[in-house]
């Protein structure tokens, strides 16, 4: 699922911040990107399930890395508001299960 104006307008700002765009597009890398309470994208590879439940001020977050699971890129985790004003709240659940290695960038983008 992609919201393109949001989406596209967060990959800029991204982009414009020194960000790398592939890590936000690649189908070879977990991520998640969000807009205020709304989840944009969200990209699940091997070993890694995300739930997300939106809320009035933002978004509630399970992530779980299965036991076992070995992620080879970093999964990236993008957070943003786009107008001058806005609220965004932000509930992280994260679980590692045994055995399981993973590297988690989380990178918030507020351009104006």
């Amino acid at each position: 699922m992609i919201v393109v104006n949001e989406y596209e307008a967060i990959l800029e700002a991204y982009g414009k911040a020194g960000g790398s765009l592939d890590a936000l597009r690649s189908k070879e890398v977990g991520n998640l990107v969000i807009h205020k309470n709304r989840v944009l994208s969200a990209n699940e590879v091997k070993g890694i399930k995300v739930e997300t439940e939106e809320t009035e001020t933002g978004v509630n977050i399970y992530f779980l890395v299965e036991e076992g699971a070995k992620i080879k890129y970093p999964v990236h985790l993008c957070f943003g508001v786009l107008p001058k004003e806005g609220l965004q709240e932000i509930i992280l659940r994260v679980e590692a299960q045994a055995d399981s290695e993973v590297t988690v960038i989380a990178h918030c983008i507020f351009p104006t």
